[in-house]
Parts: C-alpha cells; sequence; structure tokens
C-alpha cells in the first residue's frame, strides 16, 4: 500500500475512493493473518473422521463431534460442518426416505383430479360449503367447533 503512494496526501485519495480513514489506519496497523484454512489446520482429524463415517455412515455432524470428544479430541462443530462438507464426507451419510402412505399414493397418482371444486368454473353463492373441524381443548372438557364456510362469500354460515 505505500508504494503505490503518489503526491496527493492520503486523505484526499480516502474522500475520494469514499473510504473512512478510520478503515485505512486499521488495515495499516493490523495487517491480515496468514490465512490457515480450516482444511490445513484440521488435516489430522480427516483419517479419524473418515474411519467414523465408515464405521457409522448415519452419523451426522453432532454424533461425529461426540466420537471425537470421546477420543479426546475436542472441536466446534461449526469448522466440523465446514470440513465435512470441504471434504465431501457427507455423501457417506444415507438418509432413508420415508414411503408415502397408501392415502398419499393414491393421491399423487389422480393428480389434479383430486380437488372437485377447483374444477368447478361458475360457482353461486351457498353452492359449495367448505367444513372445518377443530377441537379445543378446556380444563373440563373438550369442545369441538364446527364452521360451515361459503366458497364464493368466505362468510360463516353455520
Amino acid at each position: 500500500m505505500e508504494k503505490i503512494r503518489t503526491a496527493e496526501p492520503i486523505t484526499v485519495c480516502l474522500q475520494a475512493l469514499n473510504i473512512p480513514s478510520s478503515s485505512y489506519y486499521y488495515f495499516i496497523h493490523h495487517p491480515p493473518l496468514k490465512e490457515i484454512s480450516t482444511q490445513k489446520r484440521y488435516q489430522g482429524l480427516r483419517k479419524k473422521i473418515e474411519k467414523i463415517i465408515r464405521k457409522h455412515p448415519g452419523y451426522g455432524y453432532r454424533r461425529i463431534q461426540d466420537e471425537l470428544s470421546k477420543q479426546g479430541i475436542s472441536i466446534n462443530h461449526k469448522p466440523l460442518k465446514k470440513l465435512l462438507q470441504i471434504w465431501h464426507l457427507q455423501r457417506f451419510r444415507r438418509i432413508k426416505v420415508p414411503k408415502p402412505s397408501p392415502l398419499a399414493q393414491h393421491i399423487k397418482a389422480l393428480g389434479a383430479k383430486v380437488n372437485l371444486v377447483e374444477r368447478l368454473t361458475k360457482v353461486a353463492i351457498f353452492q359449495v360449503i367448505f367444513v372445518d373441524f377443530t377441537e379445543i381443548c378446556c380444563l373440563f372438557a373438550k369442545i369441538y367447533l364446527i364452521l360451515f364456510i361459503d366458497k364464493v362469500s368466505r362468510r360463516i354460515v353455520g
């Protein structure tokens, strides 16, 4: 930065660039540290993390962190998550997607045919009524609130 100086005072240059002088002097007196990347800093942990993942492929970063702490290695979850992402170790984890219920399968198979009301083009007032059941738990009993709502006016009919 000092090599680039011209005959102009630094304050004029900073004003022209719209940079606060405090930022400039902070940068001069606090040069950036040599960045030791997370990957280089924790390079020794890679084999241990890979061993844990091979043994337990379903483990996420929290369980991996617990396993490392059992081995006497203390690491914060933030760099651990970053390391797993950098080293592409998250792909070992297999998450089983639950099979949809038979009702959900049937609704998916029907597709757009399921919503009969949506296909109606001209609907008069009180021709289509929606129903909403709500259960309210009180200290003494359960109260069931059943509302009948008109499609056109959006008013509660009953």
